[in-house]
């Protein structure tokens, strides 16, 4: 039982990530991003908390200060860890 709760809080985490890249500006993204690390912490899975940390020191260069539209660079998070 404990498995598939795992299983199912990182799988709303992923799905709550994959929001991010179709948010309309930068405050919208940086709010999914906030609700994603906010997940993240609530969840009781010490690798999510790492991940969250890691998700916020790293912000700024997930969240483009302008037009993602025109970065094609922009690159979606690394993988979540392994619970």
């Amino acid at each position: 039982m404990r498995a598939n709760q795992t299983l199912s809080t990182v799988y709303t985490l992923k799905e709550q990530l994959q929001t991010l890249w179709s948010a309309p500006d930068e405050a919208a993204m940086r709010e999914a991003l906030n609700q994603c690390c906010a997940l993240a912490r609530a969840a009781t899975i010490t690798p999510l908390h790492r991940y969250a940390t890691m998700l916020e020191n790293h912000a700024n260069g997930i969240v483009p200060t302008h037009d993602s539209s025109s970065l094609p660079h922009v690159s979606k998070p690394a993988p979540l860890p392994s619970a």
